[in-house]
Parts: structure tokens; sequence; C-alpha cells
């Protein structure tokens, strides 16, 4: 009896990526660009076409390198840098001073 084989399409399991970036990211990008431009000053309107190509250019280079890039960072964040060891049900939970825990 022989194993069945099923191919997995790359089409199914694709990242959800807008202009190459991440959504969010890019549309948060998007957001600035529009407000610099909205400033109807000169140096905003210098400064929003650059910052709008920069901006597409790291994200899309951050999201070929890992896109799942905004997860990956923020689990970062909310992980503390050191947990300590507790030996009893009892023992007092401290936590490290400077660490955003979401459970307390």
């Amino acid at each position: 009896m022989s194993l069945r084989v099923t191919p997995i399409y790359r089409a199914g399991h694709r990242e959800s990526l807008f202009l190459g970036a991440d959504r969010r990211l890019m549309f948060f990008a998007s957001v600035i660009s529009i407000g610099l431009f909205m400033s109807f000053t000169l140096p905003g309107m210098i400064a929003c076409p650059l910052f709008w190509m920069t901006s597409l250019k790291l994200l899309r280079k951050a999201a070929d390198l890992d896109p799942h890039l905004r997860t990956v960072y923020w689990r970062y964040l909310w992980q503390a840098s050191f947990y300590p060891a507790r030996s009893a049900p009892h023992c007092l939970r401290r936590i490290p001073k400077g660490v955003l825990a979401p459970w307390t």
C-alpha cells in the first residue's frame, strides 16, 4: 500500500501582502505620507514622496526577509527578558521591572 501524496500549492498558503509589504505597516506608511502631503507646506510636500519611496523600499525588503516580521517583533516586545523560577505555587509572583506582561 503506497502513501497518498497531496500537493500543497503555493497560492494556498501565500502571505497576505499589500504592494509587496505587510498590510498594516504599509497602511501606516501611507497614512503618514498622506498626512505629510496634507500639511500643504513645501517641506511637507517634498518629504511626502521621499518618505513614501523610502518606506516602500524598506518594507518590501523586510517582507522579503520575513513576511511575519511585524507579528514576531510584537511577540518579542511582549516577552520578558527573564522568567524567574517558581518552586511552589504559593511563591510570590514577581515580574522584573520594565516588563509588559499581558497576563498580569
